[in-house]
């Protein structure tokens, strides 16, 4: 669908997105465009044409079907509808007498705006929509349902994985405005989180990265509060894509009121779900203000101990996947990102794992196959000794790393039947050893005792 025109009155207006903020749409000029050519069609009971308004302009909750029809279709779908709400006549509920020539001074606006459909296409401004990502063998695959609006991707790297109850308040784990470390009220030691207490005002509580949630699965927070019941409220909310965000449980969603005592909330996800944001906000209306909120001991919550690009401005929808420049554990996960010009980067895929594979088990690597080659290491003499029963020359690259991804040696090796290569510079530690040649390429990890 690419326009969308809802009737509903009052006020001889044509209004379009936004209804519930301020701020420009990404396609601003056109739907305002549009909305002129329309409006200038319809005819208010006085003779003149409609007027054009952004939808809060007339009351705060006017065209909110308007927004989310506007944002599901641009950033849940990617293809934007234009959508646009005809308030008609100049009150609620127009006489019964009044409608048929009410309908008919509107209906040239209704047909100019399906004349103007033919004029949509390629003119909006989409969005790339989350990837679906996917490894086989070496390679990382990814698919994006309206890839043409993407003009690259970034591969991110993230190592060292843990889940868990954050007791700490651990500023760097989330994404915060307007929310304090509270130093003299707290559940455990030594601080809570304190949303800023001021009226009008609003504060958001975001985790950084995403955490694994299964149907079934709780969400624990403790929380003190006392917020001016029904009008000022605390929300707990998850995302899947950093864009949408949905209430955790309907149930316990919304906290409002007194509770100054502190309370562990036990919230369940009962969402078919993966790795999801979770979000905390509040928001106070401009009067009564009440002494506030503190939320503590939050989890579980994701932590990575080192995240990095692994490659950027990637044109295509697959990659090889070599030895990255860091690199913590054989365990690493992987997240794929479309970006888009004057928009920035969008929609972030889950994460995926990957094993690099190492020799397993790898303290003791002390031979392995590979092609038609054999490879032995000397822990006594610290070499490397590469074999094999056919007299061919072969003709390999030898690259090691350090545990950071540093090349610490490179070196081509020849041989026929045997060759071996001292090691013995190699200090005692855990090292990532690649060969290359004849297009295979072999990972392990080599203990230096």
């Amino acid at each position: 669908m690419k326009l969308s025109l809802s009737l509903h009155s009052y006020g001889e207006d044509l209004l379009y997105p936004w209804a519930s903020v301020y701020n420009l749409t990404l396609d601003e000029d056109l739907i305002r465009s549009f909305a002129y050519r329309i409006a200038s069609k319809m005819k208010k009971n006085n003779g003149e044409p409609y007027d054009t308004l952004r939808s809060v302009a007339l009351y705060a909750t006017t065209g909110d079907t308007d927004d989310w029809i506007y944002g599901f279709s641009k950033f849940v779908k990617g293809k934007t509808t234009i959508p646009f709400t005809v308030e008609m006549d100049q009150s609620f509920q127009p006489p019964a007498s009044t409608l048929d020539t009410l309908c008919r001074n509107i209906f040239p606006g209704f047909l100019e705006g399906l004349i103007l459909t033919d004029s949509v296409e390629g003119k909006t401004e989409e969005i790339p929509l989350k990837p679906e990502v996917s490894i086989f063998s070496d390679s990382l695959f990814w698919t994006v349902g309206n890839k043409e609006f993407a003009d690259f991707y970034r591969v991110k790297i993230y190592s060292d994985k843990r889940e868990l109850m954050d007791s700490l308040n651990d500023e760097n784990l989330y994404n915060i405005i307007n929310v304090s470390l509270d130093s003299f009220v707290y559940n455990s030691p030594k601080y809570s989180f304190h949303p800023e207490n001021l009226n009008s005002s609003f504060s958001l509580l975001e985790s950084k990265y995403k955490s694994k949630y299964l149907t079934g699965d709780t969400l624990y927070l403790s929380l003190k509060y006392d917020l001016e019941k029904d009008y000022d409220v605390l929300l707990v909310e998850y995302s899947v894509d950093g864009f949408e965000y949905k209430p955790l449980d309907t149930n316990f969603y919304k906290f409002t009121g007194t509770n100054l005592n502190w309370n562990i909330f036990k919230i369940p996800f009962n969402e078919d779900s993966n790795y999801i944001f979770l979000r905390i906000r509040t928001l106070f209306d401009p009067f009564t203000l009440n002494s506030g909120v503190w939320i503590d001991d939050l989890g579980h919550i994701t932590e990575f101990s080192k995240d990095s690009i692994f490659k950027d401005s990637v044109a295509d929808t697959s990659m090889l996947i070599e030895i990255p420049s860091v690199v913590q554990t054989d365990k690493n996960f992987f997240e794929v990102t479309p970006y888009k010009k004057d928009f920035g980067f969008t929609k972030s895929s889950d994460y995926i794992e990957y094993f690099f594979p190492l020799s397993l088990p790898p303290v003791f690597f002390d031979s392995l196959k590979i092609g038609d080659y054999r490879i032995e290491f000397d822990f006594k003499d610290k070499t490397l000794t590469l074999s094999s029963m056919f007299p061919q020359r072969k003709d390999l690259q030898l690259k090691i790393y350090d545990l950071d991804g540093k090349i610490i040696h490179l070196q081509k090796i020849s041989f026929k039947r045997k060759r071996s290569v001292d090691l013995s510079f190699l200090k005692s530690g855990r090292y990532f050893l690649l060969l290359e040649g004849n297009d295979r390429k072999r990972y392990s990890v080599l203990i230096i005792k």
